[in-house]
């Protein structure tokens, strides 16, 4: 989420991707998640005050037209075998959990957007196809 927000390395991939399929389904927890990124950001001093406004300012425009799953306890279940499984932190696990359970359906039934090395491994493992190539 964060490349579509602030200027990074992989910001001009992300912004194509959305811009050729403007559908976005996300996990409930990634504004939280954002928040955080955006803060540390901050934290850091690599985000002026004025940058993170702006950026918060975006994130509730996209925040008006995405799909958000929210089934908490439908996520936990899914995720709980992915820390054992494919190695993950919580968060990335419940990501996991959250795009399957969007893509609803058999494994290798849709493409997960994600730039992490590990949950794009995983994705992969669970049969989605994972963007960028």
């Amino acid at each position: 989420m964060m490349p579509l927000l602030v200027m990074e390395a992989e910001s001009s991939i992300l912004i194509s991707l959305r811009d050729e399929d403007p559908a976005m389904v996300v996990w409930g927890l990634t504004p939280v998640e954002t928040a955080s990124g955006l803060a540390r950001k901050r934290r850091e001093g690599t985000l002026s005050k004025e940058g993170a406004r702006s950026a918060m300012t975006s994130l509730r425009k996209l925040r008006r037209d995405w799909m958000e799953i929210s089934d908490l306890k439908t996520v936990v279940e899914k995720a709980i075998p992915f820390p054992e499984k494919h190695g993950l932190k919580a968060a990335d696990a419940t990501q996991l959990a959250a795009a399957l359970l969007a893509l609803g359906g058999p494994e290798g039934s849709g493409e997960f957007v994600v730039l992490d090395g590990n949950l794009r491994r995983a994705a992969g493992r669970e049969g989605l196809k994972v963007l960028p190539v």
